[in-house]
């Protein structure tokens, strides 16, 4: 199922472009999402920054655990951190919850409290187009990162035994990602951290890992991709 279509006014992909997929797929036990936007040729300034800043996001709320029943409101600010701090904004909403065999969308989190075992999808982007979701509108860009997420215990330290005072602190949880396809390398700039770089680094060999390409093109695109982190 292809969330949108081209019309008479999109613009046509090129050696020297931006190319947005945001897709997924419905299966027996589970329905998908993902979006990844890749560059053709060479990524401008402001392309490989927004890139980098949207990519921080789902790094930051990838590795921060929140109290169980957290909504998706409350952690908002995590992922839009990065791009405030570079002046930047996406209107709307930064995720939802995964339907099954349906419209693929279910209830977004804003209002949501999460609880282990929930899978969700978590989405940010910049986008040119009223119909590609959250963005900012930019007249020449849209761009836009998409995993999914089940929620997972995170084995944060209780002092339930040593504090009795502090006996109902509530249980952690994580975001445990679904989603494992590679992030372009040439799209990032140089406003990672070490600590950014060895996750993505990580990331990547579960991409491999995880992967089961049905074609040898598809495995050499694997690896190829995913060998662009391992260097760093």
């Amino acid at each position: 199922m292809v969330e949108y279509q081209p019309n008479e006014v999109s613009d046509s992909v090129t050696a020297q472009s931006l190319f947005l997929l945001d897709g997924g797929a419905n299966y027996q036990d589970g329905t998908t999402a993902f979006a990844r936007t890749i560059h053709f040729g060479t990524p401008s300034e402001l392309e490989k920054d927004i890139y980098t800043r949207l990519l921080k996001g789902l790094i930051a709320i990838e590795s921060t655990p929140f109290p169980e029943g957290t909504t998706g409101h409350q952690i908002d600010a995590i992922i839009r951190q990065h791009l405030w701090l570079g002046g930047l904004e996406y209107a709307g909403e930064t995720g939802h919850s995964m339907s099954h065999g349906l419209g693929v969308k279910g209830a977004c989190i804003s209002s949501l409290a999460l609880k282990v075992g929930m899978v969700i999808s978590i989405g940010t982007s910049l986008s040119s187009a009223n119909d590609l979701g959250p963005g900012i509108y930019l007249p020449e860009l849209g761009i836009r990162l998409k995993n999914v997420y089940l929620v997972v215990p995170h084995p944060t330290a209780q002092y339930n035994f040593f504090h009795n005072r502090l006996a109902t602190q509530p249980k952690f949880i994580k975001l445990k990602a679904l989603t494992y396809i590679p992030y372009q390398r040439k799209m990032v700039s140089d406003i990672l951290t070490a600590q950014e770089i060895r996750t993505l680094s990580d990331y990547h060999k579960d991409c491999i890992e995880r992967n089961e390409c049905q074609t040898d093109a598809g495995r050499n695109w694997l690896r190829e991709e995913a060998s662009r982190w391992s260097a760093e």
